[in-house]
């Protein structure tokens, strides 16, 4: 094997010209570079064909993911602070906020190992399920789980906490008091009892 020192293209060793930019080439490379340059074409193609795999997690599938680990901390936090309060009906709906986002967090960050307890699943049924693919309805109700269940627990954490945060008690204006005053200090209070 070749290799053109102004393109950088691979030749074989038969050719004396490069075959991209017609440069005069030198001579063969050793096996060990050629072994090299074979084992980086290798984890380059493989790296190719598993970034056109549709079960990869992407970027924002991973954003998603971390955010849904995150609101099952949140809710199992305010679980246990719900729960040491007495607040039976809050705490049931943090643990189900938690539990949608431990959806979410599956469907995002291990696709391919949920895939791969599908296949098992139908594997009962069908034979040859090795060679099964996802069909690309699979691939969008899963893009579809994880926004469900995150949006769903996103709404249960906040709707809960803003219905169970206890508003401080307005306090009085002076007017207020001074007509608090009058009415106990006036002699009406005093006949009625």
């Amino acid at each position: 094997m070749k290799k053109c020192v102004k393109c950088g293209t691979e030749q074989s060793d038969e050719r004396i010209f490069c075959i991209d930019c017609n440069t005069r080439l030198g001579d063969s490379l050793s096996p060990e570079i050629e072994k090299f340059i074979n084992e980086q074409n290798t984890k380059i193609i493989d790296r190719l064909y598993s970034y056109g795999n549709d079960l990869r997690a992407s970027y924002l599938d991973k954003v998603v993911g971390v955010a849904s680990i995150a609101g099952i901390l949140i809710s199992l936090v305010f679980c246990m602070v719900k729960q040491s309060n007495k607040e039976y009906e809050a705490f049931m709906v943090f643990f189900f906020a938690a539990c949608i986002f431990n959806l979410s967090a599956l469907f995002a960050l291990v696709p391919q190992l949920l895939w791969s307890m599908e296949k098992r699943r139908l594997s009962n049924w069908a034979e040859g399920t090795e060679e099964l693919s996802p069909s690309s309805l699979y691939k969008t109700m899963r893009k579809l789980g994880i926004w469900i269940c995150f949006i769903v627990g996103v709404i249960c954490v906040a709707v809960t906490i803003r219905s169970t945060a206890k508003e401080p008690e307005p306090t009085p204006s002076p007017y207020e008091y001074s007509m608090v005053y009058e009415y106990y200090s006036s002699e009406t209070v005093y006949e009625k009892n």
